[in-house]
């Protein structure tokens, strides 16, 4: 049964970006289990969130993302003229649409008066995420030519 798992299936996966890797494993694994717990622990819902321990449990989720998406970012840019700073940018673009994505559902998810709340409490963070994502991507894009 451990064949099967997702610990098992996760600890191969591992091991083999191990032997053909030329750059720092250490992140890409710990990246692909954060990935992996995410994607198993998230629920999306098209339905409100009728109670403060919901609202403030899919706000830990999305402070949770937040502060992974800014670490992508700065691992992206501390790895500017590596081989693997491409590698790094998809990372940090994909941890900044969980974390956008997350607060966006959330924000579907309540009340205008709650809504309006949140997007005081939290607006300029995301837009800051966008932006800092926006920043990495000019300097891929300068790289590149």
């Amino acid at each position: 049964k451990m064949k099967n798992s997702i610990f098992a299936k996760f600890s191969r996966f591992s091991l083999q970006i191990t032997k053909n890797a030329t750059f720092p494993t250490h992140k890409i694994i710990q990246k692909q289990f954060k990935f992996m717990a995410l994607s198993s622990e998230r629920v999306f819902s098209s339905t409100k969130f009728n109670s403060e321990t919901l609202i403030r449990k899919k706000m830990e989720e999305f402070n949770d993302l937040f502060v992974e998406a800014r670490d992508e970012i700065e691992y992206a840019n501390e790895s500017q003229e590596m081989t693997y700073f491409n590698d790094e940018v998809e990372a940090a673009k994909l941890a900044v649409k969980n974390a956008t994505d997350c607060f966006e559902e959330l924000l579907k998810g309540v009340e205008e008066k709650e809504k309006q709340a949140l997007m005081r409490a939290n607006g300029l963070k995301v837009e800051q995420l966008k932006q800092e994502l926006e920043q990495l991507l000019a300097e891929q894009l300068k790289q590149e030519l």
